[in-house]
């Protein structure tokens, strides 16, 4: 059958990793077949056990319900008191809860005074407020309501009801929290509850009443019922007392008690586990009964301190042997056929595949091994011949590719080498152009802010650090005009004027020092700012200043010619806004009273 199929490689592929498969299974299916009871065994208590983990947690989710209602009420505790004192406000809040929490059934406050408010939902989901008459425990009356438990008309009546008699309302003011009740027949027939209790008090500890909430068992036969692992299998939940609470069998009433003859197989196991204590884990035991064998998995759910409820899941055994046995037969057919099957096939067909492979195989090794000139020429017309000539054809373009990487990396480096000599000569073009701007900003800097004639700071710039000096500071502006600079410009001329200013900034420069701001404000004018307390200190530093100029002579075209200055003086303080102003009126007070002397402002004059 192989040569037949010389062509069709991937068939023989498929068909002797099949083979390969089978026989990997033969020790396997034999060894399934011994023990199979025991997987039997341990595949039912693994389907129980599963079981079991969905009902726990189902019952948590029913239970974890009524938790939440009153952890919820702790975020609104200083609001409580004020709602459970109004009727209208306390039925809002009633309505409000069984609204968000479909579990519960009944949701009420019983008041000190044992006055019931109730709403709830009866067994075909109608609303039922349950209220009582006066303001005290009494005669109650039962509603037909909707979801807000507004509605007048009458179901029923009880001529007294104590809610302070009650064991939810007991339990649940020795609690200092949420109390579970004992399980009890609700109203509806047949139909177990339970209640969750809690007492309430206001800001100042004095009690006002109990909250409860009933829940019915009832809703959970239908997740029981859900669960069942076969059609004769059983779950029930029975109390520490032995009375069934809910189960998947409708024939098992609730609250029936495990010693009436209906349920045999229950009593054997009931008798062997009661008084079990509690645990965790899920025990897993076989019943034997009549012909039949039984298998059971119990646990217990804690519902409150000191109280279980047993979750019981029985199955006959039988339920699962029928599709077993075929199950089995099946996998020893199978078996036979495959070690048939694979004594036929195994060893030619894996020959004819390895021989090939092994040749392509050996020509990838002296590739990898730098001999690019090696082929497989695998003479073949089935997938494999297609495969080698692909790969001598792959091979070839490899080596030419190699070839030409070569030549590249060749011309790369040649590139690479021009590049970092011409990155080279950007980088030090790029110095070289920094260097000039860096100049070029200084010079700027310089032309922005300094008088190119004088070399001081220029009107902007001045005024600009007399008010950075004069912000925090108080001190003294001196405005200094040359006397007579007209007439030396008219004689002279405006070349020689502009050394008569040169020369006066450097007399003046060498009088003021050097903590001293000094700048040219105007043509012959100039500014001086120091930070002096003392005007005795000013005054005295203000006639230096002109003897300096005055003792100063500058020489033009061979003659001498003294040079004097007149100045103003002016206070500067910290909310004086107008100085210059008043020591440029000074200044002009110095030029009329006759030159070459310095005016204050009157209020700091020396002699003031």
């Amino acid at each position: 059958m192989v040569k037949l199929n010389t062509k069709n490689l991937g068939f023989r592929i498929q068909l002797t990793l099949s083979i390969f498969v089978l026989l990997t299974a033969i020790p396997i299916g034999l060894m399934w077949y011994s023990s199979s009871e025991q997987i039997l065994q341990n595949s039912v208590q693994q389907l129980f056990r599963q079981s079991n983990q969905v009902i726990t947690s189902h019952l948590d989710d029913f239970f974890d319900e009524a938790h939440l209602v009153y952890q919820h009420q702790i975020t609104e505790q200083q609001s409580l008191p004020a709602v459970v004192k109004q009727r209208d406000n306390l039925l809002k809040y009633l309505a409000n809860v069984l609204a968000h929490h479909d579990e519960i059934d009944y949701f009420y406050f019983a008041s000190a005074d044992g006055h019931l408010l109730s709403l709830g939902r009866d067994e075909f989901g109608n609303f039922v407020r349950i209220e009582s008459d006066h303001d005290q425990a009494g005669p109650t009356t039962s509603y037909s309501t909707d979801s807000a438990g507004i509605g007048t008309e009458v179901i029923n009546t009880n001529a007294h009801f104590d809610p302070r008699t009650r064991q939810w309302f007991q339990q649940a003011v020795k609690s200092k929290g949420p109390v579970w009740s004992d399980i009890y027949p609700g109203a509806i027939e047949n139909v177990l509850g339970v209640s969750l209790a809690n007492a309430l008090y206001d800001n100042n500890g004095n009690f006002l009443g109990v909250w409860g909430l009933d829940l019915t068992l009832s809703t959970l036969e239908h997740e029981l019922q859900k669960n069942i692992l076969s059609p004769n299998s059983r779950i029930l939940l029975i109390s520490d007392q032995g009375a069934i609470i809910a189960s998947s069998d409708k024939g098992l009433p609730a609250l029936m008690n495990l010693g009436t003859p209906l349920t045999p197989i229950v009593n054997i196991i009931w008798e062997n586990i009661y008084g079990t204590p509690p645990s965790n884990t899920i025990e897993v035991n076989q019943y034997p009964l009549q012909n039949s064998t039984w298998m059971s998995a119990h646990t217990k759910y804690k519902l409150g301190e000191d109280r279980y409820l047993t979750i019981l899941l029985i199955s006959p055994i039988c339920d699962f042997i029928g599709e077993f046995i075929n199950a089995k037969y099946y996998a020893m057919f199978f078996t036979i056929i495959a070690m048939l099957l694979a004594m036929v096939f195994g060893s030619q067909g894996t020959r004819y595949i390895l021989k090939p492979i092994n040749q392509l195989q050996a020509t990838v090794k002296r590739i990898t091994l730098g001999q690019w000139s090696s082929r497989t020429q695998l003479d073949r017309e089935d997938e494999l011949g297609e495969l080698s000539r692909s790969f001598d054809n792959m091979a070839e373009h490899l080596q030419e590719t190699i070839c030409q990487l070569k030549d590249e990396q060749k011309e790369t480096t040649r590139l690479n080498n021009l590049l970092a000599y011409n990155n080279q000569e950007l980088e030090r073009k790029v110095q070289d152009r920094t260097s000039e701007l860096q100049s070029a900003n200084v010079q700027l800097q310089l032309l922005a802010n300094f008088d190119p004639l004088t070399q001081i700071a220029n009107r902007r710039h001045f005024w600009q650090l007399f008010e950075q000096r004069s912000k925090n500071n108080t001190g003294w502006l001196m405005v200094l005009d040359l006397d007579n600079f007209k007439s030396i410009n008219d004689t002279y001329g405006h070349l020689a004027g502009d050394r008569v200013l040169q020369h006066f900034c450097s007399v003046c420069q060498s009088c003021i020092g050097t903590h001293a701001l000094f700048g040219r404000i105007g043509g012959e004018e100039f500014a001086l700012y120091v930070n002096d307390h003392d005007v005795l200190n000013i005054h005295r530093y203000a006639q230096q200043l002109l003897a300096c100029v005055r003792n100063t002579p500058i020489t033009l075209d061979g003659n001498s010619i003294q040079i004097t200055t007149s100045i103003g003086v002016t206070h500067s303080t910290l909310d004086k806004k107008n100085v210059y102003a008043e020591a440029d009126k000074m200044l002009f007070k110095a030029k009329t009273a006759g030159k070459d002397r310095v005016i204050f402002l009157s209020e700091t004059s020396p002699q003031s």
